[in-house]
C-alpha cells in the first residue's frame, strides 16, 4: 500500500511517500501552495492514495472533506479567516479536492493521557509531534523485528492458537522520553509502553530557540499577548540579542529542570531525540543522560514518514497495530475541552 504524509514546520512543508515500510519519495516545499500542486499530481495518478495532513492542535479522527470551519479554528487556534499561506488555507483547499486525506488528533486528544493531565492545558504537542513519535516506533518495530520479519512478531490478523506460543508484545520495552527540537518549538513526549501518557508542549513547557515557551501569567497580563507573533518569539535566540550569554543559560537550565522531573516522576531512564537540533541536544546533554538519536537517512523528515506510518495505519495496512495501540481512532476530546476559564 502506498501512503503519504505531509509536515508542516516553521520553515518549510514536506512530504513523504511509503511503500508500506520503504520510503519511495520525499519532497520539500516552501508553501503550501506547492503542496496542493504536488497533491494534484501524485492523486491524478493514485486517486486512493490515503494521506495524513499537517493537523496542528488536532481534531478526531476525520476525512478532511467532512471538516467543518470549526474544525479548522481547533486545528490553527486563530481567530477570524484562514490567511497567507498558513495551515488553515491549506486545510480549506484540501478540502475542496477530491483527495483521500485524513486529519488527526495531537497528543491532547489521545485517551492514553489522564483527563487530569489535559485540564487547563491546550498545547500538549501538535500532531506532527504524534507523528514524529509513530516513526520513533517504526524504526524500532524494525530493529526488533529484522529485514525479513513482520514488523509486528504476531503478525497482523493473527489469531490465539492453543498451539502456537504467543508472541511477546513489541510496544511493552517502548518507555522514554522523546525530547524534539525544532527550529522554533520544544516538545516533551513520556511514553509508556508505547503510548503517550504525558506531555509538554512548545508554548506549554521549555522555551525553544524561537518560542518563549510558558508564559507567565502577571507577563500575560501586563504585556497583553494576543497576538501569536508575540507567543512564537522571545526563545532563547531573541533572549541572546537582548540579554547576551542569559537566553542560552536560561534555555538549558530550563530543558533540564524539565527533563529531570519528568524522568523522576515517571521512572523513565532513556531520551530519544527528534527535530532539527537533536545533534545539539545530545552533544551538550550526552554525557549525563542516556540520550540516543536513531540513525536514519531521511533526516529532517520523521514527522512526514510518521504521517505516512499513521496513513498506512488508518486504511488498515501494515501499521495498523500501531495506529490502535496509539489510540488514534478512539480519541474524541477537543483542544478546548478540560479548560477553566
Amino acid at each position: 500500500m502506498l501512503s503519504l504524509g505531509i509536515d508542516y514546520g516553521t520553515r518549510s512543508w514536506k512530504i513523504a511517500l511509503l511503500q508500506e515500510r520503504d520510503v519511495v519519495d520525499l519532497q520539500e516545499f516552501e508553501d503550501g501552495f506547492q503542496v496542493l500542486t504536488y497533491l494534484d499530481e501524485i492523486t491524478s495518478r493514485y486517486p486512493s492514495l490515503p494521506m495524513v495532513l499537517p493537523s496542528g492542535f488536532g481534531i478526531p479522527l476525520k476525512k478532511v472533506q467532512d471538516i467543518t470551519a470549526q474544525d479548522i479554528f481547533e486545528m490553527t487556534l486563530k481567530k477570524g479567516e484562514p490567511r497567507e499561506q498558513g495551515l488553515g488555507l491549506f486545510l480549506g483547499a484540501a478540502k475542496m479536492r477530491r483527495v483521500h486525506a485524513y486529519c488527526i488528533p495531537a497528543v491532547k486528544l489521545l485517551p492514553s493521557i489522564p483527563a487530569h493531565r489535559k485540564v487547563n492545558k491546550i498545547d500538549l504537542g501538535t500532531s506532527d509531534k504524534l507523528c514524529s513519535l509513530a516513526f520513533i516506533e517504526k524504526v524500532l518495530l524494525e530493529k526488533e523485528s529484522g529485514p525479513s520479519c513482520s514488523l509486528f512478531p504476531a503478525g497482523k490478523g493473527d489469531t490465539d492458537s492453543p498451539t502456537k506460543p504467543k508472541e511477546p508484545d513489541p510496544f511493552q520495552s517502548m518507555s522514554f522520553l522523546m525530547l524534539e527540537v525544532g527550529y522554533a518549538f520544544t516538545c516533551l513526549l513520556v511514553v509508556k509502553e508505547g503510548r503517550i501518557i504525558d506531555a509538554l508542549g512548545g508554548t506549554a513547557g521549555c522555551m525553544g530557540p524561537k518560542s518563549r515557551g510558558c508564559i507567565d501569567g502577571e507577563m500575560a497580563y501586563l504585556y497583553g499577548f494576543d497576538t501569536k507573533a508575540q507567543i512564537y518569539s522571545g526563545g532563547f535566540l531573541d533572549l541572546e540579542e537582548r540579554f547576551p550569554g542569559q537566553g542560552e543559560r536560561a534555555f538549558w537550565e530550563g530543558l533540564e529542570k524539565e527533563l529531570l522531573a519528568f524522568m523522576h516522576f515517571y521512572r523513565v531512564g532513556s531520551i530519544l531525540l527528534t527535530g532539527r537540533n537533536k545533534g545539539l541536544i545530545q552533544e551538550k546533554l550526552g554525557d549525563r543522560y542516556s540520550i540516543q538519536i536513531l540513525q536514519n537517512d531521511r533526516e529532517g523528515y520523521e514527522s512526514a514518514i510518521g504521517a505516512a506510518v499513521l496513513a498506512n495505519g488508518i486504511e488498515g495496512g501494515l501499521f495498523e497495530p500501531l495506529v490502535t495501540h496509539l489510540g488514534i481512532k478512539e480519541a474524541h476530546d477537543r483542544a478546548l475541552d478540560w479548560i477553566c476559564y
